[in-house]
């Protein structure tokens, strides 16, 4: 995601560069929410059960599979997850253009890390899938 230029409050780049980083974060969730339903059978149940999600992610369940993120890529994304919330739910607040601006460099590092720990699941599954194979 681009992070120059001038973004003011209330510009049409700001809206675009907040709703970038909620389907962003949006994206990754849903991916995680697959692995959980697919490989448990289940996501979590409690109120804060997005962030019960992410933290889930993080531990590698004997047997059932890997883990999907590092701890380090848990915390990254949490922060996305809470401007997501804010995004969905202060509908007359207005966007800091500060704040976006750090919360889309932090979407940077946030990627490289999901697409590591994302390639290290993709591997550790075809690895377990050829090991079936050879049986």
């Amino acid at each position: 995601m681009a992070t120059g230029g001038a973004w003011r409050d209330g510009s049409a780049e700001l809206s675009v560069a907040a709703l970038a980083l909620h389907h962003y974060y949006t994206s990754v969730e849903s991916f995680i929410e697959r692995v959980g339903r697919t490989f448990e059978g289940r996501l979590p149940a409690d109120g804060d059960w997005h962030r019960a999600l992410l933290r889930g992610a993080t531990l590698h369940l004997d047997g059932v599979r890997p883990r999907v993120i590092r701890p380090e890529t848990e915390r990254c994304l949490v922060d996305l997850l809470r401007f997501r919330h804010f995004l969905r739910h202060a509908y007359s607040a207005s966007l800091d253009p500060v704040r976006l601006r750090e919360l889309a460099e932090l979407a940077v590092t946030c990627a490289a890390r999901v697409k590591e720990d994302l390639d290290a699941f993709r591997d550790h599954l075809q690895r377990a899938a050829a090991a079936l194979n050879e049986d």
